[in-house]
């Protein structure tokens, strides 16, 4: 099977990937495009990253869209995201409020929220933990975020999802505080009700393909933190010995 992953020069995952695809820089795209265009693809993973204004999606929309207008009909896009519209309709927050709504604390559109201090504020469109704030002050386009009540989390979890599958161990992160970055620390494995709570989510998206799903055990039950469709998975590989990529892969070929 041949595989094509498009993402930039800020993945953390690009060793992994190199193993299982072709890697398209989007930086690089004009000088890689001609190889690029003349070859044949089985699948094609776009990822994207929000972390910084310089890898944002829409820096890269005539990439995006030459290369949905070569490869679709040709090639199956993972998570069925084969443009920039695709992309920002998954990743933006608030669109994940309202479809996941069951799972996550109360949530606003930043600039409809009440003005209350047990409020976190979050960037529509971001990742990484970044494009975070503890107050509104300062922030001028609360439009383009969303406010949620401000949860007590006794443990953050990522969980992976490929094709489908739950991988049943779990990574612990240390949570994003004022003073705090996210980091993992530690593995563990789910717990049932763990288990059951991530397949309800996925039951709202089974067309992604791989997903890390960020969740929170609180004194109030499970909630959803987040849905990320360009996980980070280095920490997940040196801790447990999974490669992630590798485990994509293989069922894309089963499943393709």
């Amino acid at each position: 099977m041949s595989n094509l992953v498009v993402t930039t020069k800020i993945d953390l995952e690009l060793n992994q990937f190199r193993n299982q695809a072709t890697v398209l820089l989007l930086e690089d795209f004009a000088e890689s495009w001609g190889e690029i265009q003349n070859s044949n693809f089985d699948t094609i993973y776009l990822r994207s990253h929000f972390s910084e204004k310089s890898t944002m999606p829409n820096n890269f929309a005539k990439e995006f869209s030459i290369i949905n207008e070569t490869f679709t009909g040709k090639a199956y896009f993972v998570d069925n995201i084969s443009s920039l519209n695709s992309i920002e309709d998954f990743e933006d927050k608030y669109n994940q409020a309202n479809l996941f709504k069951p799972f996550l604390p109360q949530t606003w559109r930043a600039d409809q929220a009440p003005d209350r201090d047990d409020l976190i504020y979050k960037k529509r469109l971001s990742s990484c933990a970044s494009g975070i704030s503890f107050n509104r002050d300062g922030i001028t386009d609360l439009e383009n975020w969303i406010a949620q009540h401000r949860i007590n989390i006794q443990q953050e979890l990522r969980v992976y999802v490929i094709c489908g599958d739950i991988i049943s161990t779990a990574s612990i992160k240390n949570s994003k505080t004022e003073s705090q970055k996210v980091k993992v620390v530690d593995t563990r494995s789910l717990c049932s009700t763990e288990f059951q709570f991530i397949k309800n989510i996925m039951d709202k998206m089974p067309e992604i393909d791989f997903a890390g799903i960020d969740i929170a055990v609180t004194p109030d039950g499970l909630k959803l933190i987040e849905i990320n469709r360009s996980p980070a998975f280095s920490s997940f590989l040196s801790i447990t010995g999974l490669d992630l990529a590798d485990e994509l892969y293989s069922r894309l070929r089963n499943k393709h």
